[in-house]
C-alpha cells in the first residue's frame, strides 16, 4: 500500500527536498491562479476584471525543448477547464511569449494599467501583464469572459 501519493506540494521547498523514492524528478511547476487586472478596452476606457493568471512556469533548463512545457501546460487547462485566451500572463518572459505565440497562436495583448493610474491621465502607465488573445480580435472574449 502506497501512502501520501496524493500529498499536495504548496511550495517549492516541499517539491525540492521530495525523492520520490527514487523513481522521478522535479521536471517544472505551473503556479495559476486568480488576479485583479485592470484594463483598457478598445476605447480606452478601464475595465475591471479578475481572470485565472499563470503566476509562474518553470521547466528545468536541461529538460526544455522536450515537450514537457506543453504537457503541464496542457494539463494545467484540462484541469482548469479554461483556454489559453482566457487567461492573463504574469509579466511573461520572453520564454513564455514564444511558447504561448508558438503552441496558441496568442500574439496581441490587451494593455493593463496601474490602478493608481489617472483616467484622464493621457499615457496610463503599462505594467507587464498581459491578458493575450489569438490572431482574432482581442477584446471578442476577453471582455465576454471577465469584464
Amino acid at each position: 500500500q502506497v501512502s501520501n501519493i496524493h500529498k499536495n506540494y504548496t511550495d517549492s521547498g516541499s517539491l525540492m527536498y521530495s525523492t520520490h523514492r527514487g523513481s522521478g524528478i522535479v521536471v517544472g511547476f505551473l503556479k495559476v491562479g486568480y488576479k485583479k487586472l485592470f484594463l483598457l478596452d478598445r476605447n480606452g476606457a478601464h475595465v475591471e476584471a479578475e481572470p485565472l493568471c499563470v503566476l509562474d512556469f518553470y521547466v528545468a533548463e536541461t529538460l526544455q525543448r522536450h515537450g514537457y512545457g506543453l504537457e503541464l501546460f496542457k494539463f494545467m487547462l484540462q484541469h482548469q477547464n479554461v483556454e489559453p485566451e482566457l487567461m492573463a500572463y504574469d509579466r511573461p518572459s520572453t520564454k513564455l511569449l514564444a511558447f504561448l505565440a508558438k503552441h496558441y497562436s496568442l500574439i496581441q495583448s490587451v494593455p493593463q494599467v496601474r490602478p493608481q493610474s489617472s483616467p484622464t491621465s493621457p499615457t496610463p502607465s503599462v505594467r507587464a501583464t498581459y491578458l493575450l488573445c489569438a490572431k482574432k480580435d482581442p477584446w471578442e472574449k476577453v471582455l465576454g469572459c471577465c469584464g
